[in-house]
């Protein structure tokens, strides 16, 4: 997305993590994704542009539900195996944004589930306090929050709407 060209761990408006965070967290506007997208934008100069992806949630199931049509070229198992297993940095923005459904909550583990069996680095953004996000997945939170606590440091970002200063 064009907004986001310019982020930047060097640009980034607050203090940064130690490490690749899994879980960032915050009220709106306080940079949660400039600070993922600067992991991203790290991972690749370093590494090549296959090195990551960043998806909003919202897009994430609306690609993967988009499968399911027959003039798709791909099916749902494919793209599963391509975000948990081909894309080493995948950076999941506003997770939380999305309607949630069975199969939402179901696609999500899945792919959460592998990313985390693979040892895949995996950046999640969200509005949501951890509790809040796994009680957003009625069926799946514990399990969701479980597996991302452990695939990486969870970091709550502070300070004022950086939206509201421009």
């Amino acid at each position: 997305m064009v907004r986001y060209v310019h982020c930047a761990m060097e640009n980034f408006q607050g203090k940064q993590p130690i490490g690749v965070p899994a879980y960032v967290y915050g009220p709106v506007g306080r940079g949660k994704t400039h600070l993922a997208v600067g992991f991203l934008r790290e991972a690749i100069l370093r590494d090549g542009e296959d090195a990551g992806r960043f998806i909003r949630a919202v897009d994430l199931f609306k690609e993967i539900r988009d499968t399911f049509s027959e003039k798709s070229a791909r099916n749902e198992r494919a793209l599963l195996e391509e975000f948990g297993k081909d894309v080493p940095l995948l950076v999941i923005d506003d997770l939380g944004t999305e309607k949630v459904s069975e199969w939402v909550e179901q696609t999500l583990y899945d792919l959460i589930d592998r990313r985390y069996g693979e040892l895949l680095d995996t950046i999640i953004t969200s509005n949501l306090e951890p509790a809040a996000l796994s009680a957003h997945y009625v069926n799946h939170g514990p399990r969701l929050m479980s597996r991302i606590f452990a695939m990486g440091p969870v970091y709550r970002v502070e300070g004022d709407d950086r939206r509201l200063k421009k």
